[in-house]
């Protein structure tokens, strides 16, 4: 763990002076990932103390907090840059179109690199998920019907409820920034594994609250 303490501080230098979109830095973040994702595993009793497994969450939440204010800023930017042509008139229509749609595509790039970025995340806490499950033998049926679970059974409804939260979490991000038109947008992944968390643990009131959301 003070492994990857070191690390966190190594990527939080690198990513002030290189960007967190740098290759390098995502290549650290990585090493990073994959350093949690043991420890969850081959360490389960240590995750009770350091909240592993919510440290693996922020590192990935960081980076989304950068897309999202990478978005926003593009955004504004490609919003600008549409008004004024408005206001220079039909004269020069033409070019100003032109300039406008090179304007937008740092935009869609960033939507497309957020949104392979979200689909990868989903994979991982996934997988993550059934390894976890596969570990410590749990099945749905287990969960529903365990009247009196031991310690490790515990360890691993907590740690499959936040991890279905997060999913869910990623899941909303997918239909906010991949589909547009907010009429058409789908929660019913989202829904879906928040319900999921709330089977597993149900005196918890966080999925509650992001299936209100």
């Amino acid at each position: 763990m003070e492994k990857l303490f070191r690390l966190e501080r190594d990527l939080l230098a690198a990513t002030t002076a290189k960007g967190p979109f740098d290759p390098a830095v995502r290549r650290l973040r990585t090493s990073i990932r994959d350093g949690y994702e043991a420890l969850i595993l081959d360490h389960p009793a240590f995750n009770d103390v350091f909240d592993v497994e919510q440290s693996l969450w922020r590192l990935h939440y960081r980076e989304i907090e950068g897309f999202r204010l990478r978005i926003r800023k593009l955004s504004t930017a490609s919003k600008v840059n549409v008004g004024m042509e408005k206001q220079e008139g039909e004269a020069n229509n033409t070019r100003k179109r032109k300039k406008g749609n090179n304007k937008e595509e740092p935009l869609l790039r960033a939507l497309i690199s957020f949104k392979s970025f979200l689909a990868e995340a989903t994979g991982f806490f996934h997988a993550l998920y059934i390894k976890i499950r596969l570990q410590s033998g749990v099945t749905s049926e287990r969960f529903l019907s365990e009247n009196n679970p031991s310690d490790e059974f515990r360890r691993c409804m907590a740690t499959c409820h936040r991890i279905l939260i997060y999913l869910g979490d990623l899941a909303r991000y997918k239909e906010v920034y991949g589909v547009m038109d907010i009429t058409t947008r789908d929660w019913r992944v989202a829904a879906a594994y928040y319900k999921q968390a709330t089977v597993i643990w149900p005196c918890s009131g966080n999925p509650y609250h992001q299936v209100s959301i």
